[in-house]
């Protein structure tokens, strides 16, 4: 009887070790918009899913292709100054408390004047 009782609770066991491992999603970029405000500024705004805990963004200006004026947001709204006259490039790099990236690039062209 004990044999079996102890093969129960192995079972149990590992059930619930399995149950509280849950797999987590893999952290994504599933919208990444910009859009021009005129006078020469952009807002661009991101929804990411899964990853683990909370996301840092790390924005950055693309000038030919690579990342200047970078800054760093807690959310995934953030506005920037563009160029006026032609389009600007943005790219998002997301990081979950994990560890785990994600990022996306997206071009919007900015004018002067107020849309």
């Amino acid at each position: 009887m004990l044999p079996r009782l102890f093969a129960i609770l192995l079972f149990a066991a590992a059930l619930a070790t399995a149950h509280s491992a849950a797999a987590v999603e893999p952290l994504t970029i599933t919208s990444l918009k910009c859009e021009n405000l005129g006078a020469g500024k952009a807002l661009c705004d991101a929804t990411v899913t899964g990853g683990t805990g909370s996301y840092t963004y790390t924005w950055s200006k693309l000038v030919g292709g690579t990342p200047m004026n970078s800054w760093t947001t807690t959310d995934g709204s953030t506005m920037t100054g563009c160029t006026v006259g032609t389009t600007n490039y943005f790219r998002l790099v997301v990081q979950d408390s994990a560890g785990a990236t994600a990022s996306a690039t997206r071009g919007v062209y900015c004018t002067r004047i107020v849309p």
